[in-house]
């Protein structure tokens, strides 16, 4: 066990460290920032303290029956919930590697976030960029932005993000907004509408960020759309595995809630 005790120092101090950077950095709250810090935390006390973690392993050695069922049971869910994140982590990696097909007529989608006034957030802006190049490379491509007003934003991110295109050079009437949508199934589900009212490519492209794919596009097919490719962005290094833990969960909600 102490041979180790610097690896786990280590490995604890970067996981707290890039938990707390999301909050420092964005005010981000939630179970993509404690996650970390906790199983962080934990780390660095049975490192600093690694006779205080052997005598609690012996203590439940020979403790009775009950207890053992009990640390074996909670040692199985652990296995399990570590073996559902990789399985998790493989199907998002899998989702941002698709290739946008090139030449076709196809609806990129851009989901919104957060912006600053009018102005897109770094993150929002990375996905359209992402989206720009792909309109771009396909002249027959049109786009959809989606994304509602939220209670702080003095507009919806759907006309933030149309202004932006707009700005860039991307021809007005090849943009469409989707302005009513809170969170991702929305995103899809009132895109899927406004791609049927304007008889747009049900093959649809979504611009987001790589840990988003996956989620996007298995909405985007309960929604009647076929997604066909990805428009992917990166997330901020610092921002990185709060949004992928953040993810994880909310793909767990969604096969296990459809929401």
């Amino acid at each position: 066990m102490l041979k180790w005790r610097l690896p786990l120092l280590i490995f604890s101090g970067i996981l707290l460290v890039w938990g707390i950077l999301p909050y420092w950095y964005a005010r981000i709250r939630g179970v993509g920032v404690i996650t970390p810090m906790v199983i962080g935390f934990v780390g660095l006390i049975a490192g600093i303290f690694p006779r205080l973690l052997l005598r609690l392993i012996d203590a439940v050695r020979q403790s009775g029956r009950v207890t053992h069922i009990v640390v074996m049971v909670l040692g199985v869910l652990v296995a399990v919930l570590i073996l559902l994140f990789l399985v998790v982590s493989v199907l998002m990696i899998c989702g941002a590697l698709d290739k946008v097909p090139s030449g076709e007529p196809v609806t990129v989608v851009v989901l919104g976030a957060q912006i600053n006034g009018e102005s897109p957030s770094r993150m929002l802006g990375d996905r359209l960029k992402a989206a720009i190049k792909v309109l771009e490379e396909n002249p027959e491509a049109v786009c959809v932005v989606s994304g509602g007003q939220g209670p702080d934003e003095i507009v919806s991110e759907a006309v933030a993000m149309k202004k932006y295109l707009v700005a860039a050079g991307v021809e007005p009437a090849r943009v469409f907004l989707e302005d009513r949508s809170i969170n991702t199934m929305e995103n899809m589900k009132f895109t899927a509408e406004v791609i049927a009212q304007n008889n747009l490519p049900e093959q649809v492209v979504i611009a987001t960020q790589e840990f988003h794919q996956f989620r996007s596009a298995a909405y985007g097919r309960a929604a009647g759309l076929s997604p066909v490719g990805a428009a992917v962005c990166g997330t901020p290094w610092y921002l990185f595995l709060c949004y992928w833990v953040r993810e994880f969960a909310g793909i767990c909600r969604m096969w296990l809630l459809h929401y």
